[in-house]
């Protein structure tokens, strides 16, 4: 079992995503899915739903919350990983928020086909990577992100099974 201390949740409400333009590191100026960094003898599941509300004041039971896996990164041949716990929810009518903006950076809801767009630069690249497969099963997975110094150079799918 994995234990990082950071997550980050895809959120859905119809055909869009909530994205937050982050105006600090890491991702400074780019689209990027909501997360954070949990705290002292937190769970993953608590963080989220607790930077979820803190960041756009959604309130998302934990219920709603779909454990999807693990993003990681650096080289391919890296043996410590760095790493953030990766959950899915999807929104209905009444929960839809209107564009935040705070000290973390702005809110809105962006569209999955302006997202996935494949000139779209202005998007965390390996967000597209989780995009794309998030969706097909029930499964968890684990996206290592291959990064160089000139920027992600792959995303590798590993099966980690399935939800409970």
């Amino acid at each position: 079992m994995h234990n990082y201390i950071y997550t980050i949740a895809i959120i859905q409400y119809k055909d869009e995503i909530l994205l937050q333009n982050r105006i600090k590191s890491p991702w400074n100026g780019m689209w990027n899915a909501i997360g954070g960094k949990k705290e002292k003898n937190e769970s993953s599941l608590d963080c989220i739903v607790r930077e979820i509300n803190e960041e756009t004041t959604l309130v998302i039971p934990k219920e709603m919350m779909i454990d999807k896996g693990i993003v990681t990164w650096g080289t391919e041949k890296d043996e410590l990983r760095s790493g953030m716990h990766l959950y899915y929810t999807k929104l209905d009518d009444k929960n839809k928020i209107d564009i935040i903006k705070n000290n973390e950076g702005i809110y809105t809801w962006k569209r999955l086909e302006w997202i996935l767009e494949k000139d779209n630069l202005g998007v965390a690249p390996n967000l597209k990577y989780i995009l794309r497969n998030i969706y097909k099963n029930n499964k968890r997975y684990e996206y290592h992100c291959i990064f160089e110094t000139k920027g992600l150079v792959d995303v590798i799918f590993k099966e980690l099974g399935d939800n409970k």
